[in-house]
């Protein structure tokens, strides 16, 4: 009887050794196929900076500034595209080694972009400081000769004051109060990239025209026409 099992036993083995190392083999090549392609809008755009990540796991990558990726997924695994302003795609990988997918925008506004002083467009989520946009139709449903009284109450932190010199007087513009005592508090206004000096148009040099009494011809933001603001 021992004898008979000794003899039966190699084959046994065998055929489970024969057996684990075909599971080894299906199992590296179902998880060593490249897959590659490229991500397009519906322009047929390449788009840079796309997310693509097999479902439920952990491996991704993004496009290139191409449009392109490179990606290790087996043939039933599920490939997922997603990128900030466009609608998520899933694409089967199958027996596919390229694959090419088409993005479709959202029609919501998902990254708003600002225009800073220096001319330089970000982000908005992107910004470390605090942002305010005032859309124009709202400078024109009040209008008035200076275009920095339409702003009143419409941007946080922002004090604007007219003086009683007439429509045409300066506006007295403070940003979360007085920041020095004894120097200029006013703040720094760029238009189109160039600071723009917005003292008032006086009499004189120092703002006295004679006798005492001080004469105002406005400021600087007077002479801007609020239909000329983007």
């Amino acid at each position: 009887m021992k004898e008979k099992l000794q003899r039966g036993s190699p084959p046994f083995f065998g055929k489970l050794l024969f057996s684990l190392f075909l599971l080894f083999l299906f199992s590296a090549s179902s998880y060593s196929q490249n897959v590659s392609g490229i991500v397009l809008d519906e322009t047929n755009a390449p788009v840079v900076g796309v997310t693509v990540q097999v479902k439920n796991t952990n491996r991704a990558t993004v496009t290139n500034n191409v449009g392109r990726f490179e990606i290790n997924a087996a043939k039933n695994d599920v490939l997922v595209f997603s990128y900030v302003g466009f609608t998520a795609k899933e694409e089967n990988v199958g027996e596919k080694n390229s694959l090419r997918v088409q993005l479709q925008r959202t029609a919501q506004n998902l990254s708003e972009v600002v225009v800073t002083a220096l001319g330089i467009a970000k982000q908005k989520r992107g910004l470390g400081y605090a942002a305010t946009n005032v859309n124009p139709d709202e400078l024109s449903v009040n209008r008035t000769p200076n275009v920095m009284n339409s702003l009143q109450g419409k941007v946080a932190g922002v004090n604007i004051t007219s003086l009683g010199t007439g429509p045409g007087g300066t506006s007295k513009i403070r940003i979360r109060g007085q920041s020095s005592i004894s120097g200029d508090n006013n703040p720094l206004i760029v238009i189109n990239g160039v600071p723009v000096d917005n003292t008032s148009f006086s009499g004189s040099t120092n703002g006295v025209s004679g006798g005492g009494v001080y004469s105002d011809g406005g400021d600087g933001l007077s002479s801007i026409n609020p239909d000329d603001i983007e």
